[in-house]
């Protein structure tokens, strides 16, 4: 439990200070962790509302993806967040003729390098999965960490 101290240097009290346990740490690390992926669905759910999307793997008037947008805008941490939500990286817009996935919008708007990361994450040959889904895999093939 976290209490206060109060500390006299040289005849002065100082600041009372907060004495933490492990346990206080551990809890302080799992409420911010708990405030981030809070932010993050926020902006997952403001950007598809701005962009009149329905969901993440849902197309606005049959062509775009929302992670079509995010590609194309440039913004990693927001192709991240619709990948762990289940976007699907090799949708294609319908009649784009093979070159309409999000990694081929990231190398078209590619300028000096700016869609770099974009592009070495739809790259990268492994899935990116919240824990949650990592789990239901293993318990699917029964396979042990």
């Amino acid at each position: 439990m976290a209490s206060l101290r109060e500390t006299k240097v040289g005849g002065w009290w100082k600041r009372p200070v907060m004495d933490e346990s492990p346990t206080d740490r551990g809890n302080l690390a799992k409420a911010k962790r708990r405030i981030k992926q809070e932010q993050q669905k926020i902006q997952l759910r403001e950007f598809l509302k701005q962009n009149r999307f329905q969901g993440v793997d849902v197309s606005k008037d049959g062509k775009l993806y929302p992670i079509h947008v995010a590609a194309h805008l440039g913004d990693f941490d927001l192709v991240r967040l619709l990948l762990r939500a289940g976007a699907d990286p090799e949708q294609e817009i319908p009649g784009s003729g093979g070159g309409g996935k999000a990694i081929d919008i990231a190398y078209a708007a590619d300028v000096m390098g700016s869609h770099q990361k974009i592009i070495d994450l739809l790259q990268a040959p492994v899935k990116i999965l919240p824990v949650r889904g990592l789990r239901k895999l293993v318990n699917q093939h029964k396979v042990s960490l």
